[in-house]
């Protein structure tokens, strides 16, 4: 930087020192190959003669790295804002005694499926049982539809899911999502949510990996129309919030990489046998 200077011949610098209400004018000339005179003038108001004060080199060339630090740290700042979510706090806080205890935040694939031909253009198909699925959850969860998708595309497709705004309490989507390598992450410490607290549907691998202990795999949905997998897993989700459970991580890394509805329906069938055994005893 100080052998662009020299280059230039002369280069000049003011700054506002806020508290003095001084302007500072940094010069540096160039006296020589590779050598420097450097002269910082102070103008401070009301005084008629500027007063002279020298700086080393060493003083000088530490400034202007700073400065460049500065610019860069900004510069960083500003292309960051556009790979995180739109706010620290996705969700407003809770309000105690009204908000329910859970949080279950579901991926809109999970939900619908989009295809497209050249006969009908796009058409979006609901997962059988969304319906009733949405209206049963929502008794003890507090329902979030989150996508990675535009809100553009995806908030009238939720609109449909839910018009009256009964089920779903709040709608995610691309914004809220961190940038990472190029594909669009969904992070749960974004929630403004305990973690302990919410469980996550989602089928994006990337998802799953970046929080394993909050998200529960479905079977991925391609459209057809035998699908019963929302209205199998409904008593597992109900099993959770009436459990009273604090901490729901527990339970979904004992079924990581598992069919959720066969694991689930095993132990509850061993459980009754079990139950029944006993009351045959008695």
């Amino acid at each position: 930087m100080l052998t662009s200077l020299g280059a230039a011949g002369l280069a000049l610098a003011l700054v506002y020192n806020q508290q003095s209400n001084a302007v500072y004018a940094a010069t540096a000339s160039k006296q020589g190959e590779n050598k420097y005179d450097r002269e910082l003038t102070i103008l401070t108001p009301g005084s008629e003669k500027p007063l002279q004060q020298k700086t080393t080199a060493e003083e000088e060339e530490g400034y202007f790295v700073s400065l460049y630090h500065t610019f860069l740290e900004k510069v960083n700042e500003f292309f960051d804002s556009f790979n995180s979510p739109t706010s620290q706090k996705l969700l407003p806080d809770q309000v105690p005694g009204f908000s329910k205890p859970l949080t279950l935040v579901v991926d809109l694939k999970e939900l619908v499926h989009t295809t497209w031909d050249f006969n009908h253009g796009w058409r979006t198909l609901k997962r059988p049982g969304v319906d009733y699925f949405l209206s049963f959850v929502s008794q003890f969860y507090e329902v979030v539809v989150f996508t990675d998708e535009p809100a553009m595309t995806a908030l009238p497709v939720v609109e449909k899911l839910d018009p009256q705004h009964m089920f779903i309490q709040y709608r995610l989507f691309r914004e809220a999502t961190l940038k990472v390598k190029g594909e669009y992450i969904k992070d749960v410490t974004y929630l403004n949510r305990d973690p302990a607290r919410v469980i996550m549907i989602d089928p994006k691998t990337q998802n799953q990996e970046r929080q394993p202990e909050n998200v529960l795999r479905l079977k991925e949905w391609d459209g057809q129309g035998d699908d019963t997998t929302l209205l199998d897993v409904m008593e597992f989700l109900k099993a959770i919030a009436m459990g009273g459970t604090t901490d729901v991580r527990p339970i979904i890394k004992a079924v990581k990489d598992q069919d959720v509805v066969a694991v689930y329906r095993e132990k509850r069938q061993k459980a009754e046998e079990a139950k029944s055994k006993r009351k045959f005893r008695l």
